[in-house]
């Protein structure tokens, strides 16, 4: 259950194409999930063409921030998980130097095990969840877990 404080919690989802697929409809359904449950909520993309997605993400309330459309999403037809890794550092370097929004939780979705989650843990100033959460086997401190 979401324990929601005094405090609005902030949430930032972070997906590479909210266009129309499974992915995409797991990331609409949490952020209104949340939404509803008194959150304020953002999803940060590369890409977003209002005439090709869901229609939760048109909603005004559902704030939708696409930026890096003009990265390319290939190279002469190759190269595509390459372009979308590029394209989510691009997102996440500008959520954390550019943008100037404020967030208690980021969700990096399918381009996860990027740089860009150095750049996240730069941003919070306590200790980051990101090398709590993603090393098994370690204990908060960094040692190993008996």
């Amino acid at each position: 259950m979401l324990s929601v404080s005094s405090r609005m919690v902030r949430v930032v989802f972070l997906h590479p194409d909210l266009g129309i697929g499974g992915a995409e409809r797991l990331v609409v359904d949490a952020a209104v999930a949340l939404r509803s449950r008194g959150c304020s909520v953002q999803i940060w993309t590369a890409h977003h063409d209002p005439t090709h997605c869901f229609s939760e993400t048109l909603d005004p309330d559902l704030n939708v921030v696409c930026v890096g459309d003009w990265l390319p999403t290939s190279v002469f037809g190759y190269l595509h998980a390459l372009c979308a890794y590029l394209r989510m550092i691009y997102v996440a370097l500008y959520l954390v130097f550019l943008s100037g929004v404020e967030y208690d939780v980021v969700f990096c979705d399918q381009v996860c095990d990027t740089p860009s989650t150095y750049f996240f843990s730069l941003h919070f100033s306590r200790e980051s969840p990101w090398r709590e959460g993603n090393r098994p086997g370690r204990d908060s401190k960094g040692g190993s877990k008996p």
